[in-house]
């Protein structure tokens, strides 16, 4: 091995194999794959808010003591960490094509969207793979699929402009630094008075971790905006969002909408700032909030109820209803489910009967 790797190297080599399992659940190959998902992508999360090298812990031979990691992934990591690889984990990672997990590296980009976009369109090149899918996507070829559409384009298209960013960011902070720069914004856009009626923090932050990555704040727009009935300059959702950007300590804006903005400030710290009616936000809260294994595990959950659990709310899969929550307490209550402290979802626990 050239060099130590680091705590986010190996997270994402577990979230990789994970992935490998998810998209192949179901079929010949990926039957009985789920409690696999959830321990990968329970290890994934552990190491990767770890504040001590895993690999440290691993040359003192207290890899078996690391929350999660039993004696299968504990060989696999054993293997990797003596020899610079792994057999198992390349063989499991050869199950799919490599661009795959490149475009999960863009934000927004889960792996069954990234799935299906390399098989859609044959993107099997690494080297001009970014290239070719924001081609195809200023071609509108994206909004034609099943399942995507024009929002989803947009989306993608956003979402490879911030990939292509050349800005270094810091990888992870303490949570006491990211909290304090949070209170410090939330602060500032409590200024703009009555207009916002709720603000909170979403992601590692909400949930309390030991290090944070990017800071995500969501607000509540005292009232919804009607697009043509009020005037543009009274849009709250761009008034608040205008007002974000000039927040003292911007480096840099990164995007910037009417509802959706992001900034660095500070050592290339990344903020992203979502603004939302109240009609819908405890769907939104839930989502952002994660973890990704407490997601997928109460996505599972709504399915063997009859929904689709997705960041707007539960999709009836016989009606195609959609049902909207104005705060969690009303969907995990919908779902016959206890409400679980946002530091309960590290995991893919919290998810308990009333």
């Amino acid at each position: 091995m050239s060099q130590t790797p680091t705590n986010k190297e190996i997270s994402e080599l577990l979230r990789n194999v994970a992935t490998v399992y998810l998209l192949l659940e179901g079929s010949e190959s990926g039957n009985n794959n789920r409690f696999k998902i959830i321990a990968y992508q329970k290890v994934a999360d552990i190491v990767e808010q770890m504040s001590e090298s895993i690999y440290e812990i691993w040359k003192v031979g207290g890899l078996q003591k690391v929350p999660g990691i039993g004696p299968g992934i504990g060989s696999k990591l054993d293997e990797y960490f003596q020899t610079g690889r792994s057999e198992r984990f390349e063989k499991i990672l050869a199950m799919i094509p490599q661009t795959v997990f490149t475009l999960m590296k863009i934000p927004g980009m889960g792996p069954k969207k990234a799935f299906k976009l390399v098989y859609q369109f044959g993107l099997v090149n690494d080297q001009t793979l970014i290239k070719d899918l924001r081609k195809i996507a200023d071609d509108g070829r994206i909004a034609e699929l099943p399942g995507f559409g024009e929002k989803s384009q947009s989306d993608i298209i956003e979402g490879i402009e911030l990939f292509q960013r050349k800005d270094r960011r810091v990888e992870r902070i303490p949570f006491d630094k990211a909290e304090k720069i949070a209170d410090e914004i939330v602060s500032y856009l409590k200024k703009l008075g009555p207009i916002i009626k709720r603000i909170d923090t979403l992601g590692s932050l909400r949930r309390k971790e030991k290090t944070i990555g990017d800071i995500d704040i969501a607000v509540v727009v005292a009232k919804p905006y009607k697009k043509g009935i009020i005037p543009k300059r009274d849009n709250p959702y761009l008034k608040i969002t205008e007002h974000f950007l000039k927040y003292p300590g911007v480096r840099s804006v990164e995007a910037a909408g009417d509802a959706k903005a992001s900034i660095l400030i500070g050592e290339n710290i990344r903020v992203d700032l979502r603004v939302h009616a109240e009609d819908g936000y405890g769907t939104m809260l839930q989502y952002f909030t994660g973890s990704k294994a407490h997601n997928i595990k109460l996505r599972e959950y709504a399915l063997k109820k009859g929904y689709s659990l997705n960041e707007y709310g539960l999709k009836n899969l016989e009606s195609g209803e959609m049902v909207k929550f104005a705060d969690e307490e009303s969907l995990y209550s919908f779902l016959g489910l206890k409400t679980p402290a946002p530091s309960e979802r590290s995991g893919s626990g919290g998810i308990l009967p009333k």
